[in-house]
């Protein structure tokens, strides 16, 4: 749920797609954990793509997928028999091109045995997972009240915590500023 909501660079990673001319869809090969996709780069032309969505792409393409040309527009289109999700691009690729996709790959799940396992994220956030699990566990011991305050504790704990992972330089002190700078 924290790992949905805010970005850490801490599962930030990102893979590529090679195109080739006349095919629209890809599946992203070996990736099976996508948690999000923060934007994908055409890295041949050096160009940020944009995302659609299925219906775009169904009122652009009218039902002929014929047309090729520079990809421009993405997006997710299924999932493939092996469970890697697939990617389509639009125009149809007229040639080779490679599509670098940075996503967010979703954290490994927190066990106990056989082998402890501790959060990838930074220490900040453990009280706010801690208190998550712990809102999760009321539920169906039947006490909503409890779930409910655990739960935002752990939301007050999210501000907390996000406020000490942004480093002071990266927000400016005022409009047009550089790095905190003022001058």
């Amino acid at each position: 749920e924290i790992a949905s909501t805010y970005k850490f660079p801490e599962i930030e990673t990102s893979t590529t797609v090679t195109t080739s001319s006349g095919t629209a869809e890809y599946d992203i090969n070996g990736v099976t954990n996508i948690l999000a996709i923060d934007f994908v780069t055409d890295d041949t032309n050096g160009m940020l793509m944009d995302r659609m969505d299925r219906s775009q792409y169904e009122s652009y393409t009218q039902g002929d997928t014929t047309q090729t040309g520079q990809p421009v527009y993405w997006f997710i289109s299924g999932v493939a028999s092996d469970g890697d999700k697939q990617i389509t691009f639009y125009p149809t690729p007229d040639g080779t091109y490679t599509i670098r996709i940075v996503y967010r790959k979703a954290p490994a799940e927190l066990v106990l045995s056989p082998d402890p396992t501790s959060p990838i994220l930074p220490e900040t956030w453990d009280d706010s997972i801690l208190q998550r699990a712990i809102a999760r566990g009321w539920k169906p011991m039947g006490d909503p009240d409890n779930a409910i305050k655990f739960l935002a504790m752990a939301k007050d704990n999210d501000r907390a915590a996000l406020a000490v992972s942004i480093a002071p330089s990266d927000i400016p002190t005022y409009v047009g500023s550089i790095a905190g700078w003022r001058e």
